[in-house]
């Protein structure tokens, strides 16, 4: 499961077939989830079908997709190009990820520490406002 976490042990040594550290490409700043927006998926998918009309006329009571639908979207069982995930050029089955954006966490504002006499008169003035 390294496209799913990115971390795999030591399967990626010349033992055991990798030759890159899963996900090695990617770069800070951002983050990664198993699996592809329905957008992506090929037109004929009734995953893409289903999700477009229901974009298009929301105002229609679309079915949801049914939950034992597998499509073959998301993996590309033998690919020969470059994984953009680590950058390995081994050939093999390849999975969707979807890559985000990470935003950065807003810094907390400072704790006042005030004495507890101008407290105090903080509390009396605004509660005779």
């Amino acid at each position: 499961m390294h496209h799913a976490n990115g971390e795999c042990g030591s399967c990626h040594d010349d033992v055991h077939g990798h030759d890159e550290e899963p996900l090695s490409s990617i770069g800070d700043g951002f983050h990664v989830a198993m699996g592809m927006g329905w957008e992506d998926h090929d037109d004929e998918c009734l995953t893409h079908v289903i999700n477009d009309l229901k974009a298009r006329f929301p105002d229609v009571q679309w079915p949801d997709v049914p939950d034992d639908y597998e499509c073959d979207c998301e993996t590309n069982t033998f690919g020969t190009s470059q994984c953009a995930g680590c950058g390995s050029y081994l050939h093999g089955e390849r999975h969707a990820l979807t890559l985000f954006k990470s935003e950065p966490r807003p810094v907390a504002p400072p704790v006042l520490e005030l004495p507890p006499a101008l407290l105090r008169k903080l509390y009396d003035a605004a509660r005779d406002v």
